[in-house]
């Protein structure tokens, strides 16, 4: 009887995680460079999503697959595509989160430069430096981070030569809207069923119950 009623506990569980995942896709909808993860398999969504023009020239995306690399408060390395950068006072250049670009250079707020497919940056008439993008074998190893971060758990990441950066655009979240449509649903009719299986465990056991009373 008990192992009867585990499987409804966990099913109940699954189904809760459903709904949380979707949930949290849904709210992510317009957040830039997310990666939604699969509500139902738990895996992370790392296609590439379509671009949105700003124009500005720190707004940066990626082709390809790849992250931006950038260090928290701590000097830990941590992986992004969002690509929604500025400078700071010192003329680093920043997330919106004031996470600092893991490059070996700063620029002057006060000239005009520019950033190639390459991620070679131009500044005074020559280059200043480079932006790389990072990737890595297995990304589904990849642990998630708040604020739309990614931390490497078993691999080193290397540099990529096969993908390339767009400046003056940001890209989109991987949120499919459709999707989580049929996720909320599935893990809604799925919560319903093991709530009335738990009913349904606990009726026959009190009756069991009163049998042998």
């Amino acid at each position: 009887m008990g192992v009867n009623l585990n499987v409804f506990f966990n099913g109940l569980q699954n189904s809760q995680n459903i709904i949380n995942r979707s949930g949290h896709n849904v709210a992510n909808l317009n957040t830039k460079g997310f990666k939604a993860t699969n509500s139902l398999t738990g895996s992370t969504n790392f296609s590439v999503s379509s671009f949105q023009f700003t124009g500005q020239n720190l707004d940066l995306g990626i082709e390809g697959d790849g992250f931006f690399k950038l260090k928290d408060e701590n000097g830990s390395s941590l992986y992004s595509r969002k690509g929604d950068f500025s400078l700071n006072a010192e003329g680093e250049i920043v997330d919106s989160k004031g996470k600092k670009l893991d490059v070996d250079f700063k620029l002057d707020a006060n000239q005009p430069f520019a950033i190639n497919k390459d991620g070679s940056v131009f500044q005074g008439g020559e280059q200043v430096g480079k932006i790389d993008v990072y990737n890595f074998n297995g990304k589904q190893d990849l642990l998630k981070v708040s604020g739309g971060y990614f931390s490497p758990v078993r691999e080193d990441p290397v540099i990529s030569n096969t993908s390339s950066i767009v400046s003056g655009v940001r890209e989109g979240s991987s949120t499919n809207i459709a999707e989580e449509m049929v996720a909320q649903i599935i893990g809604s009719v799925a919560y319903e069923a093991n709530i009335k299986g738990i009913k349904v465990m606990d009726e026959i056991l009190g009756e069991t119950l009163d049998i042998k009373g």
